[in-house]
C-alpha cells in the first residue's frame, strides 16, 4: 500500500505572471474561491467514499497547477502533476489534512498528452482509507474514450476511473469499461506485479487453470431458431434463496491486496449488482461488517483454521448477524498449493494482508486435519445448511448428500491447489448426475464470460460461481467496478440465452451444449 501526502501545496501562475501565495497545507474542502480568478480553474467539491465527481477545467495558455506527492514507501517523490495548456503529465491531485494512502501505489497514476485545446475533463473516483471524505483538484482526462489525440503510455484499456455502472443518469456518462476483457488488462496494468500474480496464477505449471478454460471452450452450444426470445428469464434460487441470476462471486481470500477495504468493498459491489456473494473465511474482515455492507444475499465459506472451539465461536457469529444463508466449508485446502508465481517472486501474500483489521484464524494447520467427522461436527453447530466445496468425484459426492450436505460445489479451487487435476467443466455432469437433485450444486473454476455460464447451467450446476471476473472489476473501481462487471456479465448470459433460443435457465438441458475436438 502506498501512502501519499503533499509536500509541495498547489501553486497557480495566472495570465499576469504572479504566483498565488503558497500556503502550509491545503485547506480540507477545496473551493473555487480558493483559486485566482483569472486562472480560470473550477474544481468539484470533495468526493466521498464510492462516489464519483466530475471536474472541468478552462486553462488559459499561461496557466499552470503542480502538485508533488512523496511515497512513505521509497521516502522519494514518485510522482508530479502538471497541468499546462497543450498537455497533461501524470495526471491525478488529491489533497487531505492528514496522510492519505491510494491504493495500490501510483499505477493508478496515467500519462496523458493531449494535442489541442485546454480543455481537461475527467472522471475520479477514489477510496478514503480512515476518513470519509477525499478531496480531488484535479485528474487526467479525457474521460473513458479512445482519441488519436491521446496517446496512451502505459497499457491500459481506457481512463482509470468511472462512475457507478448502475443506476446512472443521462446526465452521467456511461461507465469506462464496456467488455470484460478491457477491463482485465485495465487491472492487469494498474496492479502491482506481486499481486496481479497472486490473483492470476496458479499451481505449479498451471496445467489445471488452463485446462478449466480449455475444456470451457472445447464445448460449442446449440442454436435454436424462431423462437421469440423478447423475454429472458434469469431467476432462480439457491437453497431457497431467490437470486435474479444465477451467478455468485465466489469466495475470495486477500482481497485487501486489491482493494484497501477488501470484503466490505467486495459486499457493496455485488449488492449494487444485485448479485450473492460468498464471503471468504479468509477474510480480514469480520462477518458483521461485511453483512452490513451490502444489500445482495450471502453465504458463508469456512476454513477450519482452529480448533472446535473457535470454529464453533466463528459460526455462532455468522449465526447471530442473520445476514448469511449457508456454511460452505473448503475442504480442498489442506496444505496451501504450491503457487509458483509467488514462489518466484519471493511474495508471501500472507503477510502482505496483515494490514486487514481483522486477522485469520489461529492455526490453518487444521486443515490438513480435517475429516468427514467434522462435516458431521459442523451440521451439528451451525444453523445454517451446510455444503462442501472441493468435490471433484462422483464417490465424494455421494457419500455427502448421503450425510446431508445441501450444496455440493464442484471446485478445483481455480487450479490454485492441486496441479493437473480434471477440468471442473467435465466432472460436473458426471456429478450432477450422482447427486440426483438431493443438493444444490455450485460450479466454478475458469468461468468469465456469458457463454461459460450458460455451459455450466446446462449440465446440471444450480449457480456459477466467479471469481478473477469479479477480483478484476474491484481492482480497477472497487464496488462500481465489481457492479459493472457482474452488469456485463449478466448481459453476456441474457445475450447468449437469446442467441440460442431459450428463454428461461430453468428450461436448460445437457443437449444445449456438445464437445466438438
Amino acid at each position: 500500500m502506498l501512502s501519499l501526502f503533499l509536500s509541495h501545496v498547489i501553486s497557480a501562475r495566472t495570465a499576469t505572471g504572479r504566483d498565488t501565495p503558497r500556503s502550509s497545507s491545503v485547506p480540507s474542502a477545496v473551493k473555487t474561491s480558493g483559486w485566482p480568478s483569472a486562472s480560470g480553474v473550477r474544481v468539484a467539491g470533495e468526493i466521498t467514499r464510492s462516489s464519483a465527481k466530475r471536474m472541468t477545467g478552462d486553462l488559459p495558455a499561461s496557466s499552470h497547477l503542480s502538485l508533488r506527492m512523496t511515497s512513505f514507501m521509497r521516502g522519494t517523490p514518485e510522482s508530479r502533476l502538471s497541468i499546462g495548456a497543450s498537455n497533461v503529465t501524470r495526471g491525478l491531485a488529491v489533497t487531505s489534512s492528514g496522510s492519505t494512502s491510494i491504493w495500490p501505489r501510483t499505477s493508478l497514476v496515467r500519462t496523458r498528452t493531449v494535442s489541442s485545446g485546454a480543455r481537461l475533463s475527467t472522471w475520479t473516483a477514489l477510496r478514503v482509507i480512515g476518513s470519509s471524505t477525499m478531496n480531488v483538484v484535479r485528474g487526467m482526462g479525457p474521460p473513458g474514450c479512445r482519441r488519436s489525440s491521446v496517446r496512451r503510455r502505459e497499457n491500459s484499456a481506457s481512463c482509470l476511473f468511472a462512475p457507478k455502472p448502475v443506476g446512472y443518469s443521462p446526465m452521467t456518462p456511461p461507465p469506462r469499461f464496456v467488455t470484460l476483457p478491457e477491463m482485465r488488462r485495465a487491472a492487469h496494468a494498474r496492479l502491482p506485479r506481486d499481486v496481479w500474480n497472486f490473483g492470476a496464477g496458479g499451481a505449479e505449471t498451471e496445467t489445471s487453470r488452463r485446462r478449466n478454460r480449455r475444456a470451457l471452450d472445447r464445448l460449442a452450444i446449440t442454436q435454436n431458431i424462431l423462437v421469440d426470445v423478447r423475454q429472458i428469464d434469469l431467476r432462480t434460487s439457491l437453497l431457497g434463496v431467490p437470486l435474479s441470476w444465477p451467478v455468485a462471486v465466489a469466495p475470495m481470500g486477500g482481497l485487501v491486496l486489491f482493494h484497501p477495504e477488501g470484503d466490505v468493498e467486495m459486499a457493496r459491489g455485488c449488492g449494487l449488482a444485485d448479485t450473492l456473494q460468498f464471503l471468504s473465511g479468509a477474510t480480514g474482515w469480520s462477518v458483521e461488517d461485511v453483512a452490513k455492507a451490502g444489500t445482495g444475499p450471502k453465504m458463508f465459506q469456512l476454513y477450519h483454521h482452529g480448533d472446535r472451539g473457535w470454529v464453533g465461536e466463528l459460526l455462532a457469529r455468522v449465526d447471530a448477524c442473520n445476514g448469511y444463508h449457508s456454511v460452505c466449508l473448503t475442504v480442498d485446502v489442506q496444505v496451501i498449493g504450491r503457487r509458483e508465481r509467488d514462489i518466484v517472486n519471493r511474495y508471501d501474500p500472507r503477510e502482505a494482508m496483515k494490514v486487514a483489521p481483522n486477522p485469520r484464524g489461529p492455526d490453518s494447520t487444521y486443515q490438513a486435519r480435517l475429516t468427514w467427522d467434522d462435516v458431521a461436527w459442523l451440521q451439528k453447530t451451525t444453523k445454517l445448511p451446510v455444503g462442501i466445496k472441493g468435490i471433484m468425484t462422483v464417490r465424494d459426492a455421494r457419500r455427502a448428500v448421503d450425510m446431508g450436505v445441501r450444496i455440493i460445489w464442484v471446485s478445483n479451487h481455480g487450479g490454485r491447489q492441486l496441479d493437473h487435476t480434471e477440468a471442473t467443466i467435465d466432472a460436473l455432469p458426471r456429478i450432477a448426475d450422482a447427486v440426483g437433485g438431493r443438493a444444490e450444486i455450485i460450479v466454478d473454476g475458469g468461468f468469465s464470460r456469458g457463454t461459460d455460464v450458460l455451459k455450466g447451467l446446462a449440465r446440471g450446476a444450480t449457480v456459477v460461481a466467479v471469481g478473477r471476473t469479479a477480483l478484476w472489476g474491484l481492482a480497477v473501481d472497487g464496488a462500481p467496478g465489481v457492479a459493472n462487471a457482474m452488469d456485463i456479465l449478466r448481459r453476456e448470459v441474457k445475450t447468449t440465452m437469446q442467441l440460442c433460443g431459450q428463454t428461461s435457465i430453468t428450461k436448460l438441458d445437457p443437449e444445449l451444449v456438445f464437445r466438438v475436438d
